[in-house]
């Protein structure tokens, strides 16, 4: 067996092991295959750790922590295309609540009467 750690700058992401039950040890070879493997593995694993963090940031108010006006949007495409697809309705409720300031506020509302326009055409 042959371990090694999956880490981008010093943040450990995990570790890749592989086995075998034909070889007893590991060739130089195999090591250095390994460990290029492991570089290319965290760089990947790093990335798509980002652009989640990132894609959560964007949906979500950075004050509250609840979904902001781009989450309503994203989340109403999605059903609508579910209703599309699955040829079911579906409805929305809107709830309102003044939390913060008045731009925000105005952008939000805003985007609720946009989804509200889209639903009765």
């Amino acid at each position: 067996m042959a371990s090694l750690p999956l880490c981008k700058d010093d943040l450990l992401l995990g570790a890749l092991s592989v086995y075998s039950t034909t070889l007893k040890e590991y060739s130089d070879d195999h090591v250095r295959l390994l460990e290029t493997v492991t570089r290319l593995a965290s760089d990947a694993l790093a990335n798509a750790m980002n652009h989640a963090r990132a894609e959560s940031n964007a949906l979500t108010d950075s004050l509250t922590g609840l979904p902001n006006a781009r989450s309503l949007h994203v989340r109403f495409e999605e059903e609508v295309a579910r209703s599309q697809r699955t040829g079911k309705p579906f409805q929305v409720i809107m709830l309102d609540s003044i939390i913060s300031s008045w731009s925000t506020t105005r952008s939000d509302t805003r985007s609720a009467t946009a989804c509200c326009a889209r639903l009765r055409a």
